[in-house]
C-alpha cells in the first residue's frame, strides 16, 4: 500500500507486507484454536458459576475487545480535531525572535 507522500521507491517494511500479514494471521489463529482445545484437559475452578462454561474467558475477551472498538468509534466524534488544529495561527517568521527560541538548548557560547 502506497500512500501519497510516500515516494515512488518506497520499500514496503516487514509488516507491510501481505505474505507477513496473513503468516501472522494463520499463526494466531492456530494459537487460539489450541487454547480453546486445551480447556478440554484441565480442571475449572470457576468462582461465580458462569466462568466455568466453555470458552467463557475467550469469549468474554473478544466481547470486551469489541465493546472498546466500538466505544472509541463512538468517542472519536467527540474527540476528533481538525487536521492543522495546532497550526491554526499563522505565524510570521519575522515576529520570531531567535534570541528567545526555547528548543531546549540552554548553552551559552
Amino acid at each position: 500500500m502506497t500512500l501519497s507522500n510516500e515516494p515512488p521507491d518506497h520499500k514496503p517494511g516487514v509488516f507491510e507486507r501481505p505474505g507477513v500479514i496473513k503468516a501472522i494471521v494463520v499463526a494466531l489463529s492456530i494459537v487460539c484454536g489450541l487454547l480453546i482445545l486445551a480447556e478440554f484437559f484441565y480442571v475449572k475452578h470457576p468462582h461465580f458459576g458462569f466462568d466455568g462454561w466453555f470458552a467463557f474467558y475467550p469469549a468474554f475477551g473478544f466481547g470486551a475487545y469489541c465493546l472498546i472498538v466500538l466505544g472509541a468509534k463512538a468517542l472519536r466524534p467527540l474527540l476528533w480535531r481538525g487536521e492543522n488544529y495546532y497550526h491554526e495561527a499563522d505565524v510570521d517568521v519575522s515576529d520570531i525572535d531567535p534570541s528567545e527560541s526555547s528548543s531546549g538548548s540552554h548553552r551559552r557560547d
